[in-house]
């Protein structure tokens, strides 16, 4: 018996083109079964039915070999129909042949190995059944029928058919339950493979979406390894800090990147994350590859494996380097801002305890008789004294900038020399103030709180150039600028000019910081040393004074500012000049007195009391209102304070308007706040600076009653 049997993992399904080898071997094993059929049914001619011998040796082997060959192309079912013919062989040949109680029991195991890698499930259970019968069938036929039956020491042959029978069922019961196993096992590793497959794929997909992310975040990306490589570095990374991912990936980070100072907690941070903790938002310094400086955020955690092991740690670093240069700004601004207030505060606090301090010494001076001439020279060391202070609390509030704006015809050599001692305080002893103030130095029009503010940011930018120390000095001078001058410089108007002049002999300044010196919030100073204000204030002030600003500077040489003045005549613009007791105009009027100070309240009725005027105090703007609402007579003027709590003085003047029409409003203050940008009295002029004396008060007070409405 020979057969083809067809090699399932030769080729594919049916209609699949077959290799040509294995089309030469199934040839061959057809031809072999034909050739070696018919001799076996040649040589075994007279020993036997002729039908069965046909069946035997030809038929049912070469139906078989052609249904195997078929198996191959046609699918399954060609090789259930030759099982099928192996089992109807295994029959003839157990009647037939001698051997045929072996073939009985071989033949339909070689139908099982055939199916054992195709059939599944009800069709495996129905060729073990089917082989089991067979082969039993078979035995039966053998023992019972066939040549094996005449054997004498078979009988009785049914002892020999049980004992085969429980042979062939223990046997292909054992085999089933093998197959069974060896079924679920490969089910379960074709699932398993399938589910490794199915995550593996899921893995890689998963893979793509991080790196895509990784990639595309606009924020600097980092992993590090457990030993403190980079594993990770992605394109922000790479736009930010300048190293590419190829020097990085693979190495330690780049030791540049990190300063000196902190190379040491970095390294601890890394620890500390490798430990378990979680970094959030911690704010450090980093250099770029090219040398830049950047303020980061770090926000990064430990990695780790199912066993908890770690593997590194990932981070992500937020580029906050503008956010700190402006938060440094803000709070820059927000500190001067907060001084400035105090300064405000502080003057106008100290303004109210000098008008009742110069006050009342003028008025106990005014009432002593000529022979106390020493207690007179004495209280009026006290008046000169408070003069002094009330030109403290001046400065003051003009660093702070909350005082109304005066222009007045002013000797600029003037300012500038009774500036000189808090100049020569500010400067410091390693800078040698040096003054050259033309004797005949002509007027300018100006306010001289301005002025002064002028003089203080330029000698403030003059000492921090010169860290070492130097030479500051202020000149005066009367020029007119020549028509070439003017042609050569924008600004520059024909006519007769004051110059002031501030050079010193600092660092001076390149081209480029000259084109934006007068820029707001521009400095070259160090953080925390400048707000950028200085010089624009400056261009400021001169320009509402109609002038203009030459700036001479080189880099190593100093620095020189030349500010231009129009000159002014002296008679048209001269200030008034200062009142004495007996040209102190009186009246008869009556004012409503607003005042929170209770002694600057009671030196002003004082004074207007002795003025002829009849006055209605009160302590705050509602007590005011009260008063005006209640009083029968009329009201004439009121003189208020500009801050005072709950309500201001510009407030306290609306309403008192809306209550008695025609009352005039005069401010008294040193200190206005934001009042001046919202009261156009106070901008226009109807303003006391505090402290003032008896003769300040009265003037300011009839000027305003005989003024127009």
């Amino acid at each position: 018996m020979t057969g083809t049997p067809g090699d399932s993992s030769t080729g594919g399904g049916p209609g699949e083109a077959w290799p040509e080898t294995y089309w030469r071997l199934a040839v061959i094993g057809l031809v072999l079964t034909l050739a070696i059929s018919f001799l076996g049914f040649v040589l075994a001619r007279g020993d036997g039915p002729e039908y069965a011998l046909a069946l035997t040796y030809v038929v049912l082997p070469i139906a078989f070999g052609t249904f195997l060959v078929l198996a191959r192309r046609g699918g399954r079912r060609y090789l259930l129909l030759a099982v099928a013919l192996l089992d109807i062989e295994t029959l003839f040949v157990s009647a037939v042949f001698a051997v045929g109680l072996a073939y009985a029991i071989l033949i339909p195991l070689i139908g099982l190995a055939l199916l054992i890698d195709s059939a599944r499930g009800r069709t495996m259970t129905v060729a073990f059944v089917g082989a089991g019968l067979t082969s039993f069938c078979g035995v039966a036929i053998a023992l019972l029928y066939g040549p094996v039956a005449q054997a004498p020491r078979l009988n009785p042959p049914f002892v020999a058919l049980i004992g085969s029978g429980i042979f062939i069922a223990y046997g292909l019961g054992h085999l089933y339950r093998l197959n069974h196993r060896r079924t679920q096992a490969l089910e379960r590793a074709g699932a398993e493979l399938i589910s490794r497959r199915a995550a593996e794929d899921e893995l890689e997909r998963t893979s793509r979406v991080l790196a895509a992310i990784i990639d595309s975040s606009p924020m600097p990306t980092q992993v590090l390894g457990s030993d403190g490589t980079v594993i990770v570095w992605n394109p922000a990374s790479e736009r930010v800090f300048g190293w590419t991912s190829g020097e990085v990936v693979g190495s330690a980070l780049p030791p540049e990147m990190t300063p000196e100072d902190d190379r040491g907690p970095s390294a601890e941070r890394i620890r500390r994350t490798m430990a378990g903790q979680v970094v959030q938002g911690e704010r450090v310094r980093r250099l770029t590859k090219d040398g830049g400086e950047l303020w980061i955020d770090i926000y990064a955690g430990p990695l780790r494996d199912r066993e908890g092991a770690p593997l590194g740690v990932a981070g992500q670093l937020v580029d906050v380097t503008e956010r700190v240069a402006l938060e440094a700004r803000l709070r820059q601004a927000a500190k001067m801002e907060a001084i400035g207030v105090l300064a405000g505060g502080i003057a106008h606090d100290f303004n109210n305890i000098l008008t009742a301090i110069r006050g009342y010494a003028d008025l106990v001076r005014r009432g002593l008789p000529e022979e106390r001439e020493r207690d007179r020279a004495d209280l009026a060391e006290v008046i000169a004294a408070a003069d002094r202070a009330t030109e403290l609390t001046r400065q003051l509030l003009a660093f702070a900038r909350k005082t109304v704006r005066e222009p007045r015809t002013l000797d600029p050599a003037a300012v500038v020399s009774e500036f000189v001692p808090m100049l020569r305080r500010l400067l410091g002893e390693d800078v040698e103030l040096v003054l050259r103030l033309a004797p005949e130095t002509g007027r300018i029009k100006a306010d001289p709180v301005q002025l002064e503010q002028v003089v203080l940011n330029l000698a403030v930018n003059a000492r921090d150039a010169m860290p070492t120390g130097g030479r500051l000095e202020i000149a005066t001078a009367n020029l007119t600028p020549d028509p070439k001058y003017i042609a050569s410089h924008p600004d520059a108007r024909p006519g007769p000019h004051v110059l002031l002049t501030v050079s010193d002999t600092g660092l001076g300044m390149d081209e480029a910081t000259l084109s934006h010196m007068f820029e707001p919030f521009f400095t070259t100073k160090e953080p925390g040393r400048g707000t950028g204000m200085g010089l624009a204030n400056v261009f400021g002030i001169v320009k509402m004074s109609d002038g203009w600003i030459e700036v001479q500077s080189e880099p190593g040489k100093g620095t020189a500012f030349t500010l231009w003045f129009p000159l002014v005549s002296e008679e048209s613009t001269a200030d008034a000049p200062a009142a004495s007791p007996a040209l102190v105009p009186r009246g008869s009027e009556t004012i409503l007195f607003v005042e929170d100070d209770a002694a600057v309240r009671g030196f002003g009725r004082r004074c207007l009391t002795d003025l002829g005027y009849t006055v209605l105090e009160a302590s705050s703007g509602s007590d005011a209102l009260a008063l005006a609402a209640s009083y029968s007579g009329s009201i004439d003027l009121l003189l208020s304070d500009v801050v005072l709590p709950g309500m201001q003085g510009p407030e306290i003047s609306r309403r008192l308007a809306a209550l008695r029409a025609g009352v005039r409003t005069l401010y008294c203050s040193g200190f206005v706040g934001n009042a001046a940008s919202t009261d156009d009295s106070i901008a226009a002029g109807a303003y006391l600076t505090k402290p003032y004396s008896r003769e300040s008060l009265g003037q300011a007070v009839r000027a305003v009653l005989d003024g127009p409405v």
